[in-house]
């Protein structure tokens, strides 16, 4: 654990504008890829970028506690998703047996799962969109200053919005539980990361930590019924 704490303080000189770049990278990813498991890669990156920036506001113990959420959501997300996806794919198979001895025909393959309701060429053109407003907002209205004094640096604010948004566009153009959960942990940590460079300190670590666990076995249980059954509790 010691050497883990030394590493990430290594990394805090790291806590600019690269780390800002990657979270808008990992958070358009999300958005924008067909495969799951590419867009859950992104999103633990996102949680260890997140701890990295977080070393700005936050001793060395309590960023690791940011990345160490990440790493305990996505395993429950990746497990859920992953046995859903070979259920279905073992009920496809079984199905495409079945018409292909009764009719005679081999049916076509089953769509893959999960099904998004948009292409990614729709998606990437309003990530983009979303991209150009925001640097036109930024422009206009820097919030880096607030009358002449330091309100939000201006490098994490960009990050702030940035992951809200991508997170509302997830939610929005998605209705599976697997991708609007990634949207809706995406929109939480926009959310936490502004709170914390506002108030930074333990009590605010751990009602994040326990909010965005327990968002993540709610979403890993509604992966699991809406994947088989269809339906969403």
């Amino acid at each position: 654990m010691s050497s883990l704490l030394d590493l990430i303080s290594r990394l805090a000189g790291l806590s600019g504008v690269p780390m800002v770049i990657g979270l808008l990278v990992t958070a358009s990813v999300i958005a924008i890829v067909r495969d799951w498991r590419f867009a859950l890669w992104a999103l633990l990156v996102q949680y260890i970028l997140l701890g990295v920036l977080h070393l700005r506001m936050l001793s060395p113990e309590l960023a690791l506690i940011k990345v160490l959420v990440g790493v305990l959501i996505c395993p429950m997300l990746y497990w859920s998703a992953r046995w859903v996806e070979s259920e279905r794919a073992h009920k496809a198979e079984v199905e495409r047996r079945q018409v292909a001895s009764e009719r005679g025909e081999v049916p076509l393959p089953p769509l893959p799962w999960p099904i998004r309701s948009t292409n990614w060429i729709f998606r990437l053109l309003v990530v983009f969109l979303l991209g150009m407003v925001l640097y036109s907002v930024l422009s206009a209205f820097p919030v880096g200053d607030l009358d002449a004094q330091p309100f939000i640096a201006a490098d994490i604010a960009p990050a702030c919005v940035w992951l809200g948004l991508i997170g509302l566009l997830t939610l929005v153009l998605t209705s599976e539980p697997l991708t609007g959960g990634m949207g809706l942990l995406t929109l939480v940590s926009g959310f936490e990361l502004f709170f914390d460079v506002m108030s930074p300190g333990l009590a605010g670590v751990g009602m994040f930590a326990a909010i965005e666990l327990t968002m993540g076995l709610a979403i890993s249980h509604m992966i699991t019924v809406g994947g088989l059954t269809g339906k969403v509790l």
